[in-house]
């Protein structure tokens, strides 16, 4: 941890310098931005920094205990100060439609309190997709997925967190509608494309930020989105189009960007989308170079209808054909009196224990199972 007085490399987990004695900054474990010393509380995600030094007593002064800060959802970056580096990442805007006429009717302490419960919100729901809220901003959020912790399927979780956003505020705007006569509602842009990433500042104050054109343009589609909706870009389109639906909105001219951009507002994802399924829509190829291994899921197969225990583990390398190998043999038992059960592990249902036995589903075409009816397991592990 370096002194950003004297420039001193600190060993982690020291507070004060060892050089000049100056209280040292914190990276929130959270969210990866650079509070001071002195901060009780993140200033990039309002969450409790765990080692701050309330009040920023000097050297030798006696320190209250602290309680321990909640659990982070995302892993702890390694120093505080991160060198840019290029990402392709998807960036999500959400604000609040009129929040300048609601903040003149309801005065500054109710609206202090309904930001408070919005980035409550909006927050959570990004945490929950392992997103990375990168900053508050007057009435909303700006948020990353896909940076500081890269994620394999980074335009599908903001796309889901998106979504979660709005239905969630739909249910606290009828709230305040009720108590407070007003109904605050969210407009959302998405963008994927690619940026860098890094800690930027001077030596009193460091954030960790994206900066480049695609964060501008997530920005102009929050902007041009309709309260209660979700605008995306066709970069981020693309590549969810296979598990989701949308409305397209035709191309729109938009502030600083030479030619007209393709605008699409999004419907709905659908819960438990894999990259398989995908392929399968748009159409496989011929089986090539696994013969024996699917005369041998055949083999368990047939023992089992014969009355035999069998259980088929499939492993291997991301990408190798696991869930091909078992989509040819679900096509070899077409016909046959077969129960087949689905369950999936998704990459945003890490936190559900049992999650693909308890959402497990009959496969499309299965026929109606008999007590001595064998099963098959879909969704092969590795």
């Amino acid at each position: 941890m370096r002194c950003a007085r004297c420039r001193e490399d600190n060993r982690e987990g020291r507070r004060f310098c060892s050089r000049c004695g100056a209280a040292l900054s914190v990276v929130c474990a959270s969210c990866g931005f650079v509070n001071e010393a002195s901060d009780a509380f993140c200033g990039g995600c309002a969450r409790a920094v765990q080692g701050a030094a309330a009040g920023a007593p000097g050297p030798g002064a006696s320190h209250a205990p602290v309680a321990p800060a909640p659990e982070p959802t995302l892993p702890r970056l390694g120093a505080a100060v991160v060198e840019g580096q290029r990402r392709q990442v998807t960036v999500l805007f959400a604000d609040l439609k009129g929040y300048t006429p609601m903040a003149e009717r309801l005065g500054e302490e109710a609206v202090y309190q309904l930001m408070g419960r919005v980035y409550e919100l909006m927050t959570a729901v990004v945490h929950r997709h392992e997103g990375t809220v990168q900053e508050l901003t007057g009435d909303g959020i700006l948020a990353l997925f896909g940076a500081p912790v890269a994620l394999e399927d980074a335009p599908l979780r903001a796309c889901r967190a998106a979504l979660e956003i709005q239905q969630r505020m739909d249910a606290l705007g009828a709230e305040i509608e009720a108590a407070r006569g007003m109904r605050p509602r969210a407009r959302i842009g998405i963008h994927t494309g690619p940026v860098v990433v890094g800690t930027v500042g001077g030596d009193s104050r460091m954030e960790f930020k994206a900066v480049g054109d695609t964060v501008n343009l997530a920005a102009r589609l929050e902007s041009l989105a309709e309260p209660g909706s979700v605008f995306v870009s066709e970069a981020t389109w693309r590549l969810v189009e296979s598990s989701a639906e949308a409305t397209s909105l035709g191309e729109r001219d938009i502030k600083g960007k030479a030619e007209p951009q393709r605008l699409y507002r999004l419907d709905r994802v659908e819960a438990h989308a894999t990259r398989f399924d995908t392929s399968v829509r748009r159409g496989l190829g011929p089986l090539v170079g696994r013969r024996e291994e699917l005369e041998a899921l055949t083999r368990c197969w047939r023992e089992a209808g014969a009355g035999a225990l069998r259980i088929a583990h499939v492993v291997g390398e991301a990408g190798i054909g696991k869930s091909r190998l078992v989509h040819e043999l679900r096509q070899q038992l077409e016909g046959e009196s077969a129960l087949i059960l689905e369950g999936h592990c998704t990459a945003d249902g890490a936190g559900t224990s049992f999650l693909p036995f308890s959402e497990s589903t009959a496969s499309p075409g299965a026929r109606t199972s008999r007590r001595d009816d064998p099963a098959v397991s879909g969704g092969p592990t590795g």
